[in-house]
């Protein structure tokens, strides 16, 4: 039987019921209940003889246009809707009581009734059919507004139904509704973009269901209040209580859904109804779940920081000895892990590697053939060698993605979200002033990444002439690429897709200062931005890790990295920085260049290991390991026909950075300085010995000098374990 409306919902008050009307065709005229907007009757259907529900606009809001022509709105609205999951509309008309329409009764109470006593895999269940329905509906593009737990009935047989329209709006033909800023709905399952004034969507939907499923699971909402503004206030600012609190017997996976779907932001929640009936489904069938609750998430890492942080003070202040203090680190790694079990396991079947090959082929295909015989090939071709596998890969993802194979269907997204660069490339190939380019002799030539990129004054006019087009299509490319990534990232919440925006836009970002102007600066002007680039994009990411969404900072940290190294290498063949203090010759400034840079990045690494957060400790390495492989390459160079006391400083600097790694705990640059040390005592021995045998008593004694240091660390190692 149809449950009444609650009684805190916005609109007005549930009108008298105990006078029953009359329509033509129908006979025995009960009343069920009342809603916001209209009251519902039961009734019998005289010439079918089956019992129906007539649901008949309240008499104060008869005189409201726009509320009468909601109410017609609604009838047209449910009779496009045909599915199991939503209760069906026969027929409308008007009677002495005003306007009306007919529709199927469902025999049944609300959700939260039928389901009192149940397990969490039979709400699942529910849940998930019901999930379908909702998704059904907004496929036809309209938004129910009014989820909640009476308005989701389930029958006998445990089948939900959706019933009450009464404030559904149809977003794709922009109904009056959907966007006009009402407050409209129960609230306490409002979503929080709606109680900031924000239009409805789907988004909307998906938090009051997953809401509905809370106030199910554990009998309560998710923010309770004594005042409507206090509950307000609680929806738009606080994290509801975990459920596993209130009912320990609910799956964790379970939990993460329901938190995951009345996530703060609409773009942390389940992208579609459809999407939150799957991550069900998958849970009904014991499948690992994508939910990943990102407030849940952010507390976990925000206790985590705040431990990892008090253990680093332990062990300096000698509470903890560095085994210990590496176990508890690879403890909460572990609890880090989770975001990116979908990656994992590449390897560890053929099925995947064969996906994994497989993506591959089809995207790198393509582009090597491309590359190999772009002259030769009609516009039509170049376009349709990229598009084919992408047309092709995008249907295998969702087909996969339907499947419930979240590996495959991530696989082959992101072949998709590669293969936009090369079809992008392709299509911009169309525009003339973007093809060819044409030398004194008449000849033309293709505008493709080769000679015609950063062609110097030195270069052949048509190579300098085709750079601005170049320029202007890869630029073109790397935007579309970035917008791809960006919405495949939001859409599959997959750190892969950051990985491949953050190179997208550095590319952008390339394109753009070079059509600015950025090759006529002098090197020293190019090397400070280059660097101010790096240092900016990693600024990024410590914003988002400050937020707590090591995900996406991760990207960040790692590309601006790689910006770092990529100024280095390349300025230092320039003799940048060196050459703002140092005249003379060209090899002493590329010396002291590889030296500043090297310096640079030694420093970098040790700040990120004593003053970092975990994840940048975590990352201090590389710079370590790029600042010594610098250092010790400049101290080389200054030791060719240098003095005993360059070779001695080349020396100390291999037994520095092994001792450096040593302290630090860094393996990644014990290992490297503890080759570079025997090697570099044994070059100098020979110098001043003039014998074969002076560099291979070195090596020798070297490699003793580290296998006893070896066995020295072990036994320390287990005499602090003990």
């Amino acid at each position: 039987m149809a449950a009444p409306l609650s009684s805190d919902r916005v609109g007005p008050s549930a009108p008298d019921t105990r006078v029953s009307p009359a329509f033509l065709g129908l006979a025995d005229v009960t009343p069920l209940g009342a809603g916001a907007t209209g009251t519902v009757f039961r009734a019998k259907q005289v010439e079918l003889g089956r019992d129906v529900a007539v649901k008949v606009l309240h008499r104060t809001l008869r005189a409201d246009p726009a509320i009468a022509e909601r109410f017609a709105r609604e009838a047209r609205i449910l009779a496009t809707l045909e599915h199991p999951g939503i209760v069906a509309v026969h027929y409308s008309g008007e009677a002495e009581c005003g306007p009306y329409y007919v529709m199927s009764l469902v025999a049944g109470e609300s959700v939260e009734r039928a389901l009192a006593h149940a397990a969490p895999l039979e709400i699942a269940r529910v849940f998930a059919a019901a999930a379908r329905a909702l998704a059904a509906a907004h496929d036809r593009g309209v938004l129910h507004r009014d989820v909640k737990p009476e308005n989701l009935l389930v029958g006998g047989d445990g089948r939900p139904v959706w019933v009450d329209f009464g404030l559904a709006s149809s977003v794709f033909l922009g109904a009056a509704g959907a966007s006009d800023g009402a407050l409209c709905g129960t609230p306490d399952y409002l979503a929080p973009e709606l109680v900031q004034g924000e239009p409805a969507a789907p988004a909307s939907d998906v938090y009051a269901l997953g809401a509905t499923l809370y106030r199910v699971l554990v009998g309560q909402v998710p923010f309770p209040a004594d005042t409507l503004s206090e509950k307000l206030r609680a929806i738009r600012e606080d994290d509801p209580p975990l459920l596993r609190r209130k009912r320990p017997e609910i799956p964790r996976e379970l939990q993460a859904i329901c938190l995951k779907a009345i996530e703060r932001a609409p773009a942390d929640r389940y992208a579609s109804a459809a999407d939150f009936a799957l991550d069900l489904e998958r849970f009904l069938a014991g499948e690992a779940v994508l939910a990943l609750p990102l407030r849940a998430q952010r507390l976990l890492r925000r206790k985590v920081e705040q431990h990892l942080d008090e253990i680093a003070r332990w062990q300096r202040d000698g509470l903890l000895d560095d085994a210990s203090c590496a176990e508890l680190e690879r403890a909460y790694e572990h609890a880090e892990e989770r975001p990116r079990a979908l990656l994992a396991h590449v390897f560890g079947s053929l099925t995947n590697v064969l996906l994994l090959v497989g993506v591959l082929l089809s995207v790198f295909g393509p582009v090597v053939l491309l590359s190999a015989t772009w002259d030769q090939q009609s516009h039509a071709l170049r376009i349709g060698l990229p598009l084919a596998p992408l047309v092709t890969l995008a249907a295998f993802g969702v087909a996969r993605r339907r499947a419930r194979d979240p590996r495959g269907a991530l696989a082959c997204w992101l072949g998709v979200g590669l293969l936009v660069a090369p079809v992008t490339f392709c299509l911009a190939d169309l525009v003339p002033a973007l093809r060819a380019v044409v030398d004194a002799e008449g000849v033309a030539h293709a505008v493709v990444p080769g000679p015609m990129w950063l062609a110097g004054d030195a270069a052949p006019e048509w190579q300098r002439a085709g750079s601005a087009p170049l320029e202007w299509k890869l630029g073109v490319t790397a935007v579309a690429t970035l917008a791809a990534a960006w919405a495949l990232h939001r859409r599959l919440r997959a750190a892969a897709f950051l990985w491949l925006a953050c190179l997208a836009g550095i590319g952008a970002v390339a394109c753009g200062a070079l059509r600015a102007g950025f090759g006529e600066l002098p090197a020293s002007g190019r090397w400070a931005l280059v660097l101010a680039g790096a240092l900016g994009t990693a600024a990024l990411g410590v914003s988002f890790e400050r937020r707590l969404e090591r995900e996406r900072a991760f990207p960040f940290y790692g590309f601006g990295f790689l910006a770092f190294c990529v100024a280095a290498l390349n300025y230092t063949g320039l003799g940048v920085p060196a050459r703002l203090w140092l005249d003379g010759a060209e090899s002493r400034a590329e010396t002291a260049s590889a030296l500043v840079h090297g310096l640079l990045a030694t420093a970098a690494g040790l700040w990120l290991h004593f003053r970092g957060s975990a994840l940048q400790r975590a990352l201090a390495s590389p710079p370590l390991l790029f600042g010594f492989a610098l250092t010790l390459g400049a101290a080389a160079a200054y030791c060719v026909g240098g003095s005993l006391v360059v070779e001695i400083a080349l020396i100390a600097t291999s037994l520095a950075y092994l001792l450096l790694g040593l302290g630090l705990r860094r393996n990644a640059l014990v290992l490297p300085a503890a080759l570079a040390l025997p090697i570099t005592v044994g070059t100098v021995s020979q110098r001043h010995v003039d014998a074969l045998w002076a560099w291979s008593t070195a090596i020798v004694l070297g490699g003793a000098l580290l296998v006893g240091l070896s066995f020295r660390m072990r036994r320390s190692t287990e005499a602090a374990a003990h």
